[in-house]
């Protein structure tokens, strides 16, 4: 919504006029009508489905095209593939590669790594001087348990992307 109100993008032009580095796949439907207001109501059409599930280390880090192509961390019998497989605004359905889509046009809008866009438009106007997309050794002591919902303890798992200038991490 930022970058709306900055007059970089508009939330209902097709959201391939703003990639550079991906776009989406050839599909049945039109891939114009997917836009950046339909990607954050989850009525784009993308039906990949995406929990991802997360890595338990660093070294499966795939790119952030990589991953909008074929996630490494899907979750179970997803085909890890961000597509447009029913018709745009036709119906509600969670994508979370069309937030990772999200990412990577602020991305390629603003210029800035999603790290340095979030912290200069959000983190640093709202004095959160202590959150940031990038999880490295020096918070870990800072991140609260985690548990699952029969109260036993859950492993940590993490989200890499890597983006243009950082790589994301996210934890779930």
């Amino acid at each position: 919504m930022k970058l709306s109100e900055l007059r970089k993008i508009d939330l209902d032009t097709p959201v391939n006029n703003y990639l550079k580095r991906w776009q989406l796949p050839k599909s049945e439907f039109d891939n114009e009508k997917v836009t950046v207001r339909r990607l954050l109501s989850h009525t784009a059409g993308l039906t990949d489905g995406l929990g991802y599930s997360g890595f338990e280390c660093r070294d499966s880090v795939q790119s952030l095209e990589s991953s909008l192509t074929k996630a490494k961390d899907a979750d179970a019998d997803i085909s890890g593939e961000v597509r447009v497989g029913i018709e745009p605004n036709s119906m509600w359905k969670y994508s979370g590669g069309g937030f990772t889509l999200l990412q990577l046009v602020v991305e390629e809008t603003s210029g800035q790594s999603f790290n340095e866009f979030m912290t200069s438009n959000l983190f640093t106007p709202l004095n959160m001087s202590s959150s940031t997309y990038i999880l490295n050794d020096s918070l870990n002591s800072r991140l609260c348990e985690f548990y699952n919902a029969d109260k036993t303890t859950a492993p940590t798992f993490l989200l890499h992307f890597i983006s243009s200038n950082i790589t994301l991490h996210l934890i779930i």
